[in-house]
């Protein structure tokens, strides 16, 4: 969502050396959460507005970004940080209207990987690492209330600090800093948004409740660390035709958070949410890239699961453009991410599906697509190619 990286822009986020501290990261999940309340504020003032229309929505979300803006800026500061913010804004709805026009159902949840692959090449491994290991406890249905999503969180930032260079750090704490204050938003504020946003519309169970609620925080997270990649050590000063780097990731989360939120209440369409179970028919009908593998070294995979599955005895499966495109000529370390399908309720019955997919005879049974974690490609060796999926 971030736009630091375009030149051509009349707001752009000027580069400096500086690394923020640790107080400066935390502060951005604060903030991150007043920008919500000021949102939330303005769309409460509106007597009446079209929930079905994004316009709407949009201008609703910019204004409450512009008023929280005018509470901490001034003068040409001012001036920069509404035009970044409502820049963010329509950038952000932008692309989510192009990715649910291309896309296919499964495709349609965005994740930490798209915006790792979009920027490779500025992170290293250990940095995806961490943020493919927060994304999945707020993936894991095991993690089914706010106390352990935030004592897995902290568990794993405790590694993130022992392991990583402080450079590296900044943007897997960045996320971390967005996704716990998100969470806890969320936790205490969606039912007031979806109250506002879809009026008398029958509510959903606890559980989907608490799914939307991780899918907003994920997607607040996603967004901040995205912003801080593209925008990595950048200053913490406004400047004439800037932004400063913390202000930059509290408005594109904070404009991403709102529509998430938007995007949920609205509908309540639990296929929108992330990680929502699907049938084994659409799968097979949509996903026309993946391929299942063999792995010849169990012990070369990097897991990304905080559920510790045991792989051994799990079909697995892999982007099958992309395995190929790296087989025939791209290096032998290049890292191919792993994924399995596991059944609505695996947690209960303790594994993800050991057999291929188009193997089970009830199409209708409601599966999930998850990561699990990498390998480098010369580890792995192609076990079937999903001919049905090409039909």
């Amino acid at each position: 969502m971030s736009s630091c990286e375009n030149e051509n822009q009349d707001v752009s986020v000027k580069s400096a050396p500086n690394l923020l501290s640790e107080a400066e990261i935390n502060d951005i999940g604060v903030r991150h959460n007043e920008v919500l309340d000021y949102v939330f504020k303005n769309m409460s003032s509106q007597e009446e507005f079209n929930t079905k229309n994004s316009i709407d929505i949009e201008n609703i979300i910019k204004n409450g970004l512009n008023e929280y803006c005018a509470t901490i800026f001034t003068g040409d500061e001012l001036d920069n940080a509404i035009k970044y913010s409502n820049k963010e804004v329509s950038s952000y709805l932008g692309k989510k209207k192009m990715k649910s026009a291309s896309t296919t159902e499964i495709e349609q949840a965005s994740s930490m990987l798209s915006v790792i692959k979009e920027n490779r090449e500025q992170l290293s491994k250990a940095q995806i690492k961490y943020l493919l290991r927060f994304e999945s406890v707020f993936l894991s249905d095991n993690v089914d209330d706010i106390n352990t999503l935030i004592e897995k969180l902290d568990v794993i930032e405790e590694s993130v600090k022992n392991e990583l260079t402080t450079e590296e750090a900044q943007i897997v704490l960045i996320y971390l800093s967005v996704g716990r204050n998100s969470i806890s938003y969320w936790n205490e504020n969606f039912n007031n948004w979806e109250n506002k946003l879809s009026g008398s519309k029958t509510k959903g169970w606890w559980d989907d409740v608490w799914r939307a609620t991780k899918q907003i925080a994920m997607a607040d997270a996603m967004t901040a660390a995205g912003t801080a990649i593209t925008c990595f050590a950048l200053n913490v000063v406004v400047g004439p035709g800037t932004v400063a780097y913390g202000s930059s990731i509290v408005l594109a989360a904070g404009g991403a958070s709102a529509f998430e939120a938007y995007t949920v209440a609205k509908s309540y369409d639990c296929e929108y949410i992330m990680n929502a179970p699907m049938t084994i028919s659409s799968v097979l009908k949509d996903d026309r890239s993946l391929c299942m593998v063999n792995v010849k070294d169990f012990s070369k995979i990097e897991s990304y699961s905080v559920d510790n599955i045991d792989l051994t005895n799990v079909s697995l499966y892999v982007d099958g453009d992309l395995y190929f495109r790296v087989a025939h000529g791209l290096e032998e370390n290049q890292d191919v991410y792993l994924y399995a399908f596991c059944p609505e309720n695996y947690y209960g019955t303790g594994m993800p599906l050991s057999v291929h997919i188009d193997e089970i005879e009830d199409k209708s049974m409601e599966i999930k697509r998850i990561l699990v974690g990498s390998t480098t490609y010369d580890n792995l060796n192609v076990k079937r190619q999903e001919e049905p999926f090409f039909n």
